[in-house]
């Protein structure tokens, strides 16, 4: 038990450490890909706006959609993280193939 202003707080459960199963690891992936091809399809469409009823309009919506896909990949990753046992705002590299978590060292 920890005392705040508020009252008492319980201590935080403290997760185990461990690297993404091969489910997270595939649908992590997938989200990657999902993510890159929006990405792409948006600049796609940008450079050759000429050849698109309402072009700019169109390159505008799909960078919108690719920003949405990228911040849903996000949230997904940092709860994943969280039960993986990394502190949230921790900056990790994860291989995607073997799904190891590495943790970065900020200097």
């Amino acid at each position: 038990m920890k005392k705040t202003k508020k009252g008492v707080k319980d201590n935080p459960v403290i997760k185990e450490r461990r690297d993404l199963t091969v489910q997270e690891l595939k649908e992590y992936n997938e989200l990657i890909k999902v993510c890159n091809m929006q990405h792409w399809k948006a600049g796609q469409i940008n450079s050759n706006t000429a050849l698109i009823p309402n072009g700019q309009d169109v390159g505008k919506t799909e960078e919108a959609i690719a920003k949405l896909l990228e911040n849903s990949k996000n949230n997904w990753l940092s709860h994943i993280l969280s039960d993986c046992g990394i502190p949230v705002g921790q900056s990790v590299n994860i291989n995607t193939e073997t799904g190891e978590i590495k943790e970065v060292v900020k200097k």
